[in-house]
């Protein structure tokens, strides 16, 4: 049995049907010829991409800050305090 690799391209648009699904899980492997262990598979990676696409951990950072202000405070979250 040969496997082949599909793309995001190929895997994401059953992933977003399968959202929006009325029907059980199993009859909508058995109507895209996937198995649910292939359609969970699909689900963490379409997962993993739209995150990433909407957080790249980052933010943006306007630096057309008036030229008056002297410093800059950054705070760390679970920063300790002496």
């Amino acid at each position: 049995m040969v496997r082949s690799r599909r793309t995001a391209e190929q895997m994401f648009p059953p992933v977003g049907q399968y959202n929006e699904r009325t029907q059980s899980a199993a009859a909508f492997c058995a109507e895209h010829g996937i198995s649910y262990g292939q359609l969970n598979y699909w689900r963490r990676n379409y997962r993993h991409e739209t995150s990433a696409e909407e957080s790249r951990g980052f933010v943006d950072v306007d630096n057309a800050a008036p030229r008056e202000v002297a410093h800059v405070e950054i705070a760390y979250p679970h920063e300790r305090t002496a």
